[in-house]
């Protein structure tokens, strides 16, 4: 039998029971068994793989879903790895990356390191960039590892060169998107079709099994779009990315007219 804690935090009933028809899905032509234990301490979902194809299994789900490092002893300096952003400080985002044991640890991103990475080296606050660029609590993120110190239990990341193709490719699209964290691509689709916005989202990209983010087409406000999305998906939050405002902000010198629009 081979224990393993997924890289997905969820305490609902739902959401588990959705997991569930997932795996069946998955491994629906294997020879193993699969149970979910519950939650950790830690927040994160523990699964157990029994059977002759515990192994492939195994790595189907590290591929499929991502499987938790557990010990900072098992991290790597200046490698990607997948995290969901815990909390923004005056100075700092957090971010967790599935190490609990002994202690939770956390990784680190300075608000230096982000001014550089998004905004041209722009001094502004967090708060800013997080509204421009659609970062939220609960939303995963793909970042690089800079330094890990064993003993004081510290990690110094930044956003991985991954993630800020991701928002690159979304800027250069000068499509609106809408992230919805905390509903899965079926209830993201159901919402769509009982709100009657076909012809405003063109595609659903998903992030995570309950992080999805709507793609609408040119011309539609995505912030437009919450009150019917809301009213439906009442449990999920809704983060607005709008590559128009990005392009405002970093041409605001250039571009005074816009601005003022």
């Amino acid at each position: 039998m081979t224990i393993l804690t997924l890289f997905t935090k969820t305490n609902k009933k739902k959401q588990i029971t959705q997991i569930k028809q997932k795996f069946r899905s998955y491994f629906e032509n294997l020879d193993v068994e699969e149970n979910i234990l519950g939650v950790n301490a830690a927040g994160w979902l523990q699964v157990s793989i029994e059977g002759d194809d515990e192994k492939i299994a195994t790595n189907y789900l590290a591929n499929k879903i991502g499987l938790c490092p557990t010990y900072i002893s098992n991290l790597e300096k200046n490698s990607p790895i997948s995290g969901r952003i815990s909390k923004f400080h005056e100075k700092k985002v957090t971010v967790d990356i599935g190490v609990f044991k002994p202690k939770i640890t956390l990784a680190n991103i300075s608000i230096e390191k982000l001014q550089e990475q998004l905004i041209e080296d722009k001094k502004n606050s967090l708060k800013k960039m997080a509204s421009l660029f659609g970062l939220a609590e609960g939303l995963q993120v793909n970042i690089n590892l800079l330094n890990i110190n064993e003993e004081k239990n510290f990690i110094e990341a930044e956003l991985s060169d991954r993630q800020i193709s991701f928002f690159n490719i979304w800027q250069k699209s000068f499509l609106d998107r809408l992230i919805v964290i905390g509903s899965s691509y079926n209830e993201v689709k159901k919402a769509i079709s009982l709100a009657r916005l076909g012809k405003d989202v063109i595609n659903i990209e998903s992030l995570g099994l309950f992080e999805q983010v709507l793609m609408c087409k040119l011309g539609t406000d995505a912030a437009g779009l919450i009150p019917r999305v809301g009213k439906i998906l009442r449990t999920a939050r809704l983060i607005v990315f709008n590559p128009k405002k990005i392009y405002l902000f970093l041409n605001k010198k250039n571009c005074p007219q816009l601005l003022s629009k």
